[in-house]
């Protein structure tokens, strides 16, 4: 394996995996919604800064013991943007 291969796999890895992510510095400067999806989990749309750099928002699911799971994080134009799209969407 050549020193390519060696930093695509360390980069791979290092985003995979859950547990990494109960080591990283966050703040959440707001909470929005926060939606219980099972007894160890929830979904929360926030305002969140990481490794204290500007905050961005989220929609990203959490461990009740404050471990970060997959999410999705948007500029506040994008959240803007998505905000107003969810309005027009009927639901039958």
């Amino acid at each position: 394996m050549d020193n390519h291969d060696s930093l695509i796999e360390k980069l791979v890895d290092s985003g995979s995996k859950e547990s990494k992510m109960k080591d990283r510095k966050y703040n959440k400067e707001e909470i929005y919604v926060s939606l219980p999806v099972s007894k160890n989990f929830e979904i929360e749309v926030a305002k969140v800064s990481w490794f204290d750099r500007e905050a961005k928002y989220e929609i990203r699911k959490w461990k009740k013991d404050g471990t970060a799971g997959k999410g999705v994080t948007m500029k506040k134009e994008t959240f803007i943007d998505l905000l107003n799209l969810l309005k027009d969407i009927e639901i039958e």
